[in-house]
């Protein structure tokens, strides 16, 4: 903490570019970040020598962090995705407590940090730290969005999208919660029912994800919002030595997103693509046996 403190003192370039991004003391904001494409202050000769491995990259996750408390402030609350890829690729338990968001070296940081909360869901968590970190991540569904998700909560507590390194067409996540919410037909929630483990308990499941039909050609793209949104003069941009850093209200993402999808279902996904099931492969059953899914058939 104190190396990382004597850091903010050397350069505090990153506290001026978030606050000419508009966010001030109290705000939610929601962290995307890319350490590898932030300018980052030299150390002195004092710092590096008790920093050496491991502990430089904790130097720079503290930095980071300070960074951003330096302006919202101990009333703001800081929100990072804590996505855990694993649970769904290797079918592997999940544990609310030490399964690690795999997401970028900041969401663990923030994860493991004291007083830090993570809303349950096994795939795609959130994770925060401050005032608001209650609201948003506790008593959530068992969807990874919609009405009863942590994203839901974004918008309530009017959440300040941050892309530190990270910019928004990479790393808006947020767009799947405003497709499912929309309704898009290229996406379906699909069922997870691998083991998951809060306070050494298992929670019954089944848990569900609004995720991509897999070998349909389905390409996410964001870039194209993030340039309506550049056009349009909503997103907050701060030039960097390395890049830029960014900034936009949830409310506006949530408004213009919803806008766009009416527009064109299929505005965050590179082209167009329609599927359709053979209802009569369909098996429906009322009580608690799979259902299957079976036939793909192209657009007539």
């Amino acid at each position: 903490m104190e190396a990382a403190r004597r850091l903010l003192d050397q350069d505090r370039s990153l506290v001026e570019n978030i606050s000419r991004l508009g966010i001030g003391a109290g705000d939610v904001v929601y962290t995307a970040t890319d350490l590898t494409r932030l300018p980052l202050p030299k150390p002195d000769r004092e710092t590096l020598r008790a920093v050496r491995g491991p502990k430089r990259r904790a130097l720079w996750l503290e930095w980071l962090y300070l960074s951003i408390r330096e302006v919202i402030g101990p009333e703001g609350t800081i929100v990072a995705p804590t996505f855990s890829y694993d649970y769904a690729r290797s079918n592997a338990p999940f544990i609310y407590e030490q399964s690690p968001g795999e997401v970028c070296n900041f969401s663990e940081y923030l994860r493991t940090k004291e007083g830090a909360v993570r809303s349950l869901h096994p795939l795609f968590s959130l994770s925060a730290v401050g005032p608001k970190a209650h609201e948003i991540c506790d008593d959530v569904g068992k969807c990874a969005y919609g009405e009863r998700s942590a994203f839901s909560r974004l918008r309530g507590v009017g959440t300040i999208f941050l892309f530190l390194g990270a910019p928004l067409g990479e790393a808006l996540t947020y767009v799947h919660h405003m497709e499912q919410l929309y309704g898009v037909n290229h996406y379906f929630n699909k069922i997870f029912d691998a083991p998951v483990y809060k306070g050494g308990a298992m929670i019954p499941g089944p848990w569900l994800a609004f995720v991509r039909y897999l070998e349909c050609d389905i390409e996410i793209y964001i870039h194209r919002f993030e340039q309506h949104l550049r056009d349009k003069g909503l997103l907050r941009v701060q030039k960097t030595a390395k890049g830029e850093v960014q900034a936009i209200a949830c409310d506006v993402v949530h408004e213009q997103g919803l806008d766009c999808l009416a527009a064109n279902p299929w505005y965050f996904i590179e082209k167009p693509i329609y599927i359709r099931f053979q209802q009569d492969n369909l098996k429906i059953f009322d009580h608690e046996v799979p259902t299957r899914l079976v036939g793909f058939v192209d657009k007539p």
